[in-house]
């Protein structure tokens, strides 16, 4: 029960610091580089969000890389949906929030190289990396569900089926709930 309290805590405090920047819909990049830099704040380090192809034979679809100056690359698999993505983000900020750090898996540091190959970023600076492990199962599902509550929670910011904006009488929403409650309008 704890465990529920803390991740609605949090999502709470980057729904409000989300609400402070971003109009609503807006597009899922422009969503999930906010929430990064809401983190960034947050963790007083730089978090920067890559959308990368992720090796089909990973059977990984994020990792978060933590470099030994204190910068974290948060990299969320791009063949998926938006709103896996922002399951995904969500899964990585948990573990970023908790201070969740897995073993350095020599093959997925190689992967990681392999997966941002293109960027001038430092790899040969590369200090460890998230990276599930049997030992870590319980940081594992709860991240699971933060990332869920987060997707819940944000699907509707997007630009999209799900996307609804702030209700005016510009909008189908505003004018319906203005036809069904026309003394209060919105």
């Amino acid at each position: 029960m704890a465990k529920r309290s803390q991740m609605k805590k949090f999502l709470n405090a980057l729904t409000a610091a989300a609400s402070d920047r971003l109009s609503r819909p807006t597009e899922p990049q422009v969503l999930m580089r906010a929430l990064c830099s809401i983190m960034s704040e947050r963790l007083d380090r730089p978090v920067d969000l890559k959308i990368v192809a992720f090796p089909h034979a990973s059977g990984a679809s994020g990792l978060t890389i933590n470099f030994e100056d204190g910068r974290a690359l948060v990299l969320v698999e791009e063949r998926t949906d938006s709103e896996h993505q922002l399951v995904i983000l969500g899964h990585e900020l948990w573990h970023l929030q908790h201070g969740h750090c897995g073993h350095a898996a020599d093959g997925l540091i190689v992967a990681a190289r392999a997966l941002a190959a293109d960027d001038e970023l430092p790899w040969d600076k590369l200090f460890s990396m998230v990276a599930r492990s049997p030992s870590h199962n319980t940081d594992e599902a709860d991240a699971d569900d933060f990332g869920l509550l987060l997707s819940v929670k944000f699907r509707h910011w997007l630009t999209g089926p799900y996307a609804s904006g702030p209700v005016t009488q510009a909008t189908v929403e505003g004018r319906i709930g203005a036809c069904l409650n026309p003394r209060t309008g919105l």
